[in-house]
């Protein structure tokens, strides 16, 4: 019968085909081994199994599907070193490139809710992460920053959110617990624009820079136009008073 061949032509005796073989047809004379990417782990079948998919086999006749391996990692998964075998993903990570040695984290202001991907998601316009790895949506926040009269976040504190607006008190100390804000600081005719990103903390702002300008950052925008303003301090005595101007953002590299 098939899964046996005969021990020599013309004989009636059958010899049940071993693991790793098989036999397909009657009076076949021999057991054939079972192909690269295919096992058989029992004696007397007619067929062999396959490997998952995208997997191997390093030889002809495998008898177990531990034989089986990844011939070359696809996206989304990453070789394993200790077992030499693919292992996929997990949710927060990804692989962009075939053989990944390992996973990488999405990056700030980036999640991912499902395993064996190439790329994250980007959280919505002006959201950020506090973490690398975020798995979900909502692990994606507004801008914050928190903005105090006193050290060490002490003293009359607000919060401010996505809203370009002007500080209305004398600034001692700052907060930022996610997102990217521009700020604006000076007195008189000499105003100082920076970018500042969580996380960042500053206990003891000088008493000489009065912070007055808040442009919450977009993500795929790092810079935006601050709206001009008055400086909020008095001019000294015998100086000449000015309307101030707000540094205009930056549109692009300096042209050497």
């Amino acid at each position: 019968p098939p899964d046996t061949s005969s021990r020599r032509r013309g004989e009636t005796e059958c010899q049940i085909c071993a693991a790793g073989f098989y036999s397909d047809a009657l009076g076949s004379d021999n057991c054939v081994a079972c192909p690269r990417a295919r096992t058989k782990t029992a004696e007397g079948a007619t067929t062999c199994s396959g490997c998952p998919d995208g997997k191997t086999t390093k030889d002809d006749g495998a008898t177990s599907l531990d034989a089986c391996y990844w011939e070359q990692c696809p996206v989304g998964y990453h070789r394993n070193t200790e077992t030499n075998d693919c292992d996929e993903c997990p949710q927060g990570t990804f692989a962009d490139t075939v053989e990944s040695p390992e996973c990488t984290p999405c990056a700030l202001g980036y999640f991912n809710p499902i395993r064996r991907q190439r790329k994250c998601l980007q959280c919505p316009v002006k959201h950020w992460t506090k973490t690398e790895g975020a798995i979900h949506v909502s692990d994606c926040i507004g801008p914050v920053l928190v903005m105090c009269d006193g050290p060490a976040l002490s003293g009359n504190c607000k919060t401010y959110t996505d809203i370009d607006r002007s500080v209305d008190f004398a600034v001692k100390s700052l907060e930022v617990r996610a997102g990217k804000f521009r700020v604006c600081a000076g007195k008189n005719m000499y105003i100082r624009c920076k970018m500042i990103t969580y996380p960042l903390r500053v206990d003891d702002i000088a008493a000489d820079d009065s912070i007055f300008l808040l442009s919450p950052s977009s993500l795929t925008s790092t810079t935006r136009s601050a709206t001009r303003v008055a400086a909020t301090s008095s001019p000294r005595r015998g100086s000449t008073t000015r309307r101030c101007r707000a540094a205009p953002a930056a549109t692009g590299s300096r042209r050497s």
